[in-house]
């Protein structure tokens, strides 16, 4: 049995008829004492999912996503983050804990303080995550980290996707890719792999 090359989390490529496809692992079988070997199951960037690729069929590609931490390192007390000199406002870095154990980070582009249940003072304020998802927060909705790190504003030309009111809570994938047309018959498939 050997160690994978690949874990959860990397961004691989795979070769089909020629053409790379881009995607993530998402899973790692196999490999166990009967000597059978090692499966990587593969999400694509255009919503396609395998779960029979071989060390040889994957490509590490040179950009990968950073390692986030696994736990909250200083949480930003409700109070601190109304006022103060860690008070959240626009170009923050933040970190937003969506699950105890996941995180996302991004930099606030609008800020707003609001009179919240029992007149109580709150802030509603839009974060545009390093992945492209861009939502808004109200104070307190989810642990967060006030980053020390400066940073500039996203770029204007970036293209964003807001999240559907009904999916508040839950990581959204980018459904362009999916809405693309069929391939047509003559068009390669990922099914046929490169020998």
């Amino acid at each position: 049995m050997h160690a994978p090359r690949y874990g959860v989390g990397d961004r691989v490529s795979v070769d089909f008829s020629g053409k790379d496809y881009e995607g993530t692992v998402d899973g790692v079988s196999g490999g166990g004492k009967d000597g059978g070997p090692l499966l990587y199951t593969v999400e694509f960037d255009d919503g396609e999912r395998l779960s029979d690729l071989t060390d040889e069929e994957l490509t590490r590609l040179k950009s990968q996503p950073k390692a986030m931490p696994t736990s909250i390192q200083e949480e930003l007390p409700y109070e601190a983050a109304l006022k103060g000199p860690r008070a959240i406002k626009v170009d923050d870095r933040v970190r937003i804990w969506w699950q105890s154990d996941h995180c996302y980070d991004g930099v606030v582009t609008e800020c707003e303080t609001l009179l919240g249940v029992d007149c109580r003072p709150t802030l509603s304020f839009r974060v545009a995550y390093d992945d492209g998802d861009d939502h808004r927060h109200v104070l307190g909705d989810f642990p967060l980290e006030k980053l020390k790190q400066s940073t500039k504003r996203p770029d204007p030309g970036r293209v964003t996707r807001v999240t559907p009111r009904e999916l508040s809570g839950k990581r959204t994938r980018d459904l362009a890719a999916s809405a693309a047309p069929p391939a047509s018959p003559g068009s390669p498939s990922k099914v046929t792999r490169r020998a």
